[in-house]
């Protein structure tokens, strides 16, 4: 497959990266994390599936306009009450944030899915 086909499976960073011995998390962090996939649909559309029986709430990020950031609110707090996500999606942050498509998007939610929608790239 080359690199701009979509959709395609695209990686995420979270706990479970920066944590010596996964084992160690409590169980539901881990299912929420482990059972979470995110799938480009296109340059412009993320598509986020998750545990709807773990999960209550979905919420994008802006971190100081340089991090994009996926939490997700657990149902059941398991020391934490949500799990930080940080999606590999190739959107230059000088395109994604300074262009504000950031506050231009559009999300569609169903249960244990979010697909999130933000006008396309102007090259």
């Amino acid at each position: 497959m080359k690199k701009n086909e979509y959709p395609r499976e695209i990686t995420f960073g979270s706990v479970l990266d920066r944590c010596k011995n996964p084992d160690d998390l409590n169980a539901g962090l881990r299912c929420v994390i482990t059972n979470t996939k995110m799938t480009m649909l296109a340059e412009n559309i993320l598509q986020i599936d998750y545990p709807e029986e773990l999960v209550e709430q979905v919420r994008t990020v802006d971190v100081d306009d340089t991090i994009f950031r996926i939490d997700l609110v657990k149902k059941e707090t398991f020391g934490l009450d949500r799990v930080c996500l940080f999606p590999h999606v190739p959107w230059k942050r000088e395109n994604f944030f300074k262009n504000r498509r950031f506050d231009q998007g559009r999300r569609t939610e169903t249960p244990g899915r979010v697909v999130l929608e933000y006008p396309p790239c102007r090259s």
